[in-house]
């Protein structure tokens, strides 16, 4: 679980102070990080496809290659987070994941662009995501981890907000070639920015043994296996409906602008299932918690289907916006209930891992569904049943009533 030391009163003071800024940082990363290619992704899709004529299935396989890249890489992110420090990994994941997406602008051919797009994107996940950031802000302030945990997620919850209207005015203004080095670009200097700021905090030194040995420590807790079998489920579920959201909501018959807002408002509603968690998780255990977001998440894909009327639009961002905003933040705080903080990088980055790789899968399905029926209902009706299926696999158990922590 996550520890506490004890601190000096000034030293705290100072510590604190420290933290702020760093969590700051970090959240800014976040919204970068994650708003630079996996939400943007969503907006350039259509522009894409119209300019270049390339399908929605071989721009779904893109994607979902990205989030493969992501999740394969996770591991690797959260042990060089470990073991480098974050210095370290931003500016890796500045060179590589920014200098991938500005190569996959300049490609007119779909099968290099997929590769230097999968490369960029996924590096910026894996380096980038929650589970790295994460573990740096509750090492930024190790007696009050949670708390950072929250905090780190609430500046996050402004990527969406922020990068799918201004995604959405920059393809429309210039071009989606323009508008994906812009988002780069910016995404490189959030890596700079954080690589300057963020203390250079290293866990203890481990053979590659010790890290299996880590794992297999992991493993054996029952709490922690269905957590990665929830992960599984809602991770496929989740890159559905936010990478297609803005196309989904298209379809249905919303405009390009009007969509991309209510994206956005999805992105700032995180807020709504984000801020009460302290008064939630006092009533409620955390595992208890995160399966109602899975179940919130459920209903809003449901929402999805009839989201060209505006109103039913606007309900799906602020049901879809609670629920995955609560259920990332409720991820990050039961793994660090499950873990000890010296192994959080490495086991938030196989949680990560597991997220990833089933998030490929998602995106691959859902644009060969739509290109052969034409239509989302099939692909949104089993984004549902993999959300009510991740609830159901943290419903408690009997004789497991206790948390077995690691």
């Amino acid at each position: 679980m996550v520890g506490s030391t004890v601190v000096p009163g000034h030293d705290r003071s100072a510590q604190e102070r420290g933290g702020s800024a760093t969590i700051a940082v970090l959240g800014l990363l976040t919204i970068t990080a994650y708003g630079g290619w996996y939400y943007g992704f969503g907006v350039l899709l259509e522009p894409i496809h119209r300019e270049q004529g390339w399908s929605p299935a071989a721009l779904g396989a893109v994607f979902g290659g990205a989030i493969l890249v992501n999740g394969v890489g996770a591991a690797f992110g959260g042990r060089l987070l470990d073991r480098a420090g974050p210095r370290r990994t931003f500016l890796v994941a500045m060179l590589i994941g920014a200098g991938g997406l500005v190569a996959a602008a300049m490609q007119h051919n779909v099968v290099v662009f997929g590769l230097c797009y999968a490369v960029g994107g996924g590096s910026i996940g894996a380096l980038g995501f929650y589970h790295v950031t994460l573990a740096a802000a509750a090492r930024a302030m190790p007696s009050r981890g949670a708390q950072a945990i929250a905090r780190l997620t609430m500046i996050g919850a402004f990527s969406s907000l922020t990068f799918l209207p201004l995604t959405a005015w920059l393809v429309q203004t210039t071009s989606w070639r323009v508008t994906l080095t812009i988002d780069a670009a910016t995404v490189g200097v959030s890596f700079l920015l954080a690589a300057m700021v963020v203390p250079d905090h290293r866990g203890p030194t481990r053979s590659p043994g010790r890290g299996r040995d880590v794992l297999a420590q992991a493993w054996r807790g029952h709490s922690f296996r269905r957590l990665l079998l929830a992960t599984l489920l809602s991770g496929a579920a989740v890159d559905i409906m936010l990478a297609f959201q803005v196309p989904i909501m298209r379809a249905a018959g919303l405009p390009l602008a009007v969509a991309a807002a209510v994206a956005g408002l999805r992105g700032v509603a995180q807020l709504l299932g984000r801020v009460p968690l302290g008064r939630v998780l006092r009533r409620v255990s955390t595992r208890r918690a995160l399966a109602f977001a899975h179940l919130g998440a459920a209903a809003s894909a449901l929402l999805l289907l009839g989201s060209g009327a505006l109103p039913i639009a606007i309900c799906f961002g602020l049901v879809a916006g609670a629920s995955t905003g609560a259920s990332s933040t409720l991820q990050g705080i039961y793994t660090a209930e499950l873990v000890e903080t010296e192994h959080l990088g490495l086991l938030l980055g196989v949680q990560q891992a597991f997220y990833g790789i089933a998030g490929a899968a998602g995106p691959i399905v859902a644009g060969a569904l739509l290109t052969a029926t034409g239509s989302w209902t099939t692909t949104l009706v089993l984004t549902t049943a993999a959300f009510v299926t991740a609830a159901l696999v943290l419903r408690p158990q009997a004789g497991l009533a206790r948390v077995d922590t690691i």
